[in-house]
């Protein structure tokens, strides 16, 4: 009996184990997914970000939010996609788009407890737009998402606030995604660098008259 017993009690802390053992696998890899969706996703809308030498018509805004270890930084970019901002209407659209990444709560509109994390919102509106920081048709993308950092590489340092209308075309953005599983238990961070094609500086009176255009 005492035989049994022990066998038995093996047998039950082993079972025990891998439980947790698949429980935390599951959970790491819920979690680096989330992180990965959203960092493919913003990379991607960032590579295809409209270039043009008039900044009127193109854009890459990116505002900080949160803090070091909360990080909640908002992007605004004018990228080129075919996917509508609205298939059920019917009307013909451009692929010039209005793009906006934020994280906001669930898709419920519900306060999610902070451990499991909130959900990152694309925004998407046709341009040209009067209201570049609204309109449009906001999508819930990735849930579990715990801070969102983007920063623009000016070709020298990495800033944390950046906005072509000033500052001009960046030479990449770096976008870090750190995100949670379902429970809040395990994290993942994800980082994708989008380089960006600048466009040409236009030569000045000077630079043409004296031949030294660039």
């Amino acid at each position: 009996m005492v035989l049994i017993g022990l066998i038995v009690g093996a047998a039950s802390a082993g079972l025990s184990q891998l439980a947790r053992a698949r429980t935390a696998s599951e959970g790491r890899a819920q979690a680096m997914e989330r992180a990965h969706t959203a960092a493919e996703l913003i990379a991607r809308d960032i590579a295809q970000s409209v270039r043009d030498s008039d900044l009127l018509y193109a854009r890459v805004y990116i505002e900080p939010g949160g803090d070091a270890d909360d990080a909640r930084d908002e992007l605004l970019v004018h990228s080129r996609t075919l996917r509508p901002a609205r298939p059920w209407a019917g009307a013909p659209e451009g692929s010039e788009k209005e793009i906006q990444y934020r994280v906001r709560p669930d898709a419920f509109g519900l306060e999610q407890a902070s451990s499991a994390g909130e959900t990152l919102w694309r925004r998407a509106d046709p341009v040209p737009d009067d209201e570049p920081l609204g309109g449009g048709v906001a999508s819930a993308m990735v849930d579990g998402v715990l801070s969102i950092n983007l920063e623009a590489f000016d070709g020298g340092v990495w800033m944390d606030l950046w906005d072509s209308d000033y500052d001009g075309y960046p030479y990449a953005v770096r976008v870090t995604i750190t995100a949670t599983d379902d429970t809040g238990t395990y994290r993942a961070t994800s980082r994708r660098v989008a380089a960006l094609d600048r466009v040409p500086v236009p030569p000045t009176t000077e630079d043409v008259v004296g031949g030294g255009g660039r």
